[in-house]
């Protein structure tokens, strides 16, 4: 049946074919590369009841540009690529149809990392947001960068719509972030963990093979579903108001980063475990044991970034010297991992003997563990040292995102207001004084908020480049043909503060965000930044951070109950921006918290 308006499906998207031209979306598999055109053929030449016939010789059009083609184009050789022969597509970052490639210069074991050969700053753990944008300025929108310890390069580039080749390339066994942390690979060898495998070239869950697929499987269930990360927002709730609660208690000069630490603790803490650990507010009872966990994977976790890009604690481990450095590493991963699984032993004995409480029994690791009793296909000390790791993970992640939003909301008291307005009237709406798990259920009901979290994460991510990805076999980027098994890293942090595409960049506005200036931006350069691959702070693909969702669920409600219990301000005769606020880099972005003033809203 043929309609006037047939609806395709591009890469997720829906677009419409109006009135004119009967299409189908033809999607021609050459070689591993994807060309995606559309056939427009008139109405009154197709054969219908009308007995007319179709042309021979059809009309091509661009899928992302609806440019006409020459037939040449279909039969192109396999290395060909739509973006290559499309007449209207341009690259949206660059001023040039497709951007001019470059090669950082390099040199083995360091790589493009030292200034003298590079020609770029010294990368430090407090310039990592400079870095990128000077690097994007000398050498431009698609170059490579030579990873320091390997023999390879990095490809690094900025046009979102050339990512998403790579993303289409991934294939069973995909590339993530977490591959390149060669320091706790090492360590988690010599302590015999069994999320790394005994088989040589393969490194379990910090590789590429059927082990990490295995245990990936295994984790994300539960955790990536929405509506079953949706029910875990009610002990989220709880979780926040106790933290909240003690939030005061942190002004102190960098000290917040304490609170927010504890508090991404207490939070996953319920998801995971289904308790209640209290960590965050002083004021509660709490277990010594979470606090020395969130003590050490902090400690742990501030030194392994840092490691992993440096030239000389790589050159040391290739002789096989442990530095003073990894011994930190090392100590604290230890008491960690010790008390991240003594903690599920304990849980796993009390569900044994019918002890868990209703938060628990609707728990991740309870649910996990009835899937593994059923043949979920992990053993039980590989599901307690997952929940060690991600347990670990949640410590950092989150709270470094929490800590820049306070920060921006510290300085800008109008834009915590109006959030507050927000949450206020849908409360009101709902007929409730308190935060409830419907609020968080749909992104449209707290639009504000929404673009709150996005401008954050445009000024400051807490991972400046975390969509990162090897491609399974060659492909064209640009033009130039990358060799299979490249690793292939999008920035969208340097277009996202460059003027041309943002204007007063350093300005915290999340009215950028709302939909009337989304609209506004559509069939301008300037919409690329409302790209989906510019804007989740979690990665992408196959390799996405498995907690993702959670995670987004944390933050919202955290930052919620704090602006609804506070109000928040800095000194500003001492810090005016966040330019003035310095940060360091562990595995995510810290910033060096200012002194801050707590008002409760009760008074």
């Amino acid at each position: 049946h043929i309609t006037h308006d047939i609806t395709h499906i591009t890469r997720g998207e829906r677009h419409h074919i109006h009135n004119s031209h009967f299409a189908i979306l033809c999607i021609f598999g050459c070689g591993n590369q994807f060309h995606e055109m559309m056939i427009g053929l008139a109405p009154s030449a197709l054969i219908l009841r009308s007995g007319k016939k179709i042309p021979a010789r059809p009309t091509y059009f661009c899928a992302r540009c609806h440019s006409t083609i020459s037939d040449s184009l279909v039969k192109k050789s396999p290395t060909s690529s739509v973006s290559d022969g499309c007449p209207g597509r341009k690259c949206p970052v660059s001023d040039r149809p497709v951007p001019q490639f470059l090669e950082v210069p390099s040199i083995p074991i360091f790589g493009s990392l030292l200034p003298v050969i590079s020609g770029l700053p010294r990368i430090t753990k407090s310039n990592i947001f400079d870095y990128i944008q000077v690097r994007r300025e000398k050498y431009g929108n698609f170059f490579s960068f030579g990873l320091p310890g390997y023999h390879s390069n990095a490809y690094i580039l900025t046009d979102p719509e050339e990512m998403l080749k790579v993303l289409h390339n991934e294939r069973k066994y995909p590339y993530g972030l977490i591959q390149a942390q060669w320091p706790l690979k090492k360590w988690l060898k010599e302590v015999g963990s069994s999320l790394v495998s005994e088989e040589k070239g393969d490194d379990g869950f910090w590789g590429q093979g059927d082990k990490w697929r295995r245990l990936r499987l295994f984790l994300q269930t539960d955790l990536l579903n929405h509506n079953t990360a949706k029910g875990y927002i009610p002990g989220m709730i709880l979780a926040a108001e106790y933290a909240s609660k003690g939030s005061h208690l942190y002004s102190a000069p960098n000290s917040f980063p304490k609170f927010s630490s504890r508090a991404a603790f207490d939070m996953f803490s319920c998801v995971f475990f289904g308790d209640f650990t209290k960590t965050a507010n002083p004021t509660k009872e709490t277990n010594p044991a979470d606090q020395e966990f969130c003590c050490n994977a902090i400690l742990g976790l501030e030194v392994l970034s840092p490691m992993i890009r440096s030239p000389k604690e790589i050159f040391l481990t290739t002789l096989g010297i442990r530095s003073q450095t990894y011994n930190i590493f090392t100590r604290a991963f230890n008491e960690t991992r010790n008390s991240g699984m003594r903690k599920f032993y304990d849980f796993s004995d009390k569900r044994k003997s019918g002890h868990l409480s209703e938060f628990q029994q609707q728990s991740y690791l309870a649910s996990a563990i009835t899937r593994r009793n059923k043949g979920g296909h992990v053993s039980e000390k590989e599901l307690a040292e997952l929940g060690f790791l991600v347990l670990t993970a949640s410590v950092d992640t989150t709270s470094g995102l929490l800590n820049w939003l306070v920060v921006h909301l510290a300085l800008n008291p109008s834009v915590q207001e109006k959030l507050h307005s927000e949450l206020i009237s849908l409360m009101q709406d709902l007929g409730v004084a308190t935060l409830v798990p419907t609020m968080f259920h749909s992104r449209s009901s707290l639009p504000y908020l929404q673009a709150i979290l996005r401008e954050s994460h445009r000024l400051t991510p807490a991972v400046p480049l975390s969509l990162a990805k090897t491609n399974s076999s060659e492909i064209k980027i640009h033009g130039k043909i990358i060799p299979k098994g490249s690793l292939i890293v999008l920035d969208s942090f340097s277009v996202g503060n460059d003027p041309r595409f943002v204007p007063d960049p350093n300005v915290f506005l999340p009215e950028r965000w709302l939909a009337g200036a989304v609209d506004e931006r559509k069939g301008t350069r300037r919409e690329v930044l409302d790209h989906k691959m510019y804007q989740k702070p979690f990665s992408q693909g196959a390799r996405q951070c498995p907690a993702n969702r959670v995670a987004n669920f944390e933050i919202l409600i955290m930052v919620s109950q704090l602006v609804l219990d506070w109000k928040v301000r800095v000194d500003q005769d001492k810090v005016k921006t966040y330019k003035d606020v310095k940060y360091v880099q562990g595995t995510t972005v810290q910033p060096i918290m200012p002194e801050l003033f707590f008002t409760s809203r009760s008074n």
